[in-house]
């Protein structure tokens, strides 16, 4: 299993999906924007669609080549969500 990083808390307003399976960028893009709005990071698509289902995040920020569910099909999932 990929070590995640952690969900930034809910101080801002506005809440983003980031949806990545290469552990490093993920890690990257979370601390680029944990500052300024709450990040929910996810594995793969998959995992991005049921932290969506759950949180109901603003925005998604997503891979398009990845497994289980590519960044495609996470956006369609998550557009009918809206």
């Amino acid at each position: 299993p990929i070590p995640l990083p952690t969900p930034t808390p809910a101080t801002v307003e506005a809440t983003i999906l980031v949806a990545e399976d290469d552990p490093a960028l993920l890690r990257h893009m979370v601390e680029l924007l944990k500052d300024r709005y709450r990040v929910l990071p996810a594995a793969n698509g998959a995992a991005a669609l049921a932290i969506a289902r759950e949180e109901l995040p603003d925005l998604l920020v997503t891979d398009l080549d990845m497994p289980q569910m590519n960044g495609m099909e996470l956006t369609r999932e998550f557009l009918a969500l809206q």
